[in-house]
């Protein structure tokens, strides 16, 4: 009963840490392929 109540934990730790790992990487590609466009093209959203 130990062992399953620790991998449920283990694989819960890893979906929030993939979801942070998203939600934190998805605004940095984003300022990251703006930093190449022009203002015209940002704002178009293009």
């Amino acid at each position: 009963m130990n062992s399953k109540k620790k991998t449920f934990s283990k694989r819960l730790l890893y979906i929030v840490l993939i979801g942070y790992a998203i939600t934190t990487l998805i605004p940095f590609l984003w300022a990251l392929s703006s930093s190449f466009k022009t203002l015209e093209e940002i704002i178009s959203g293009r």
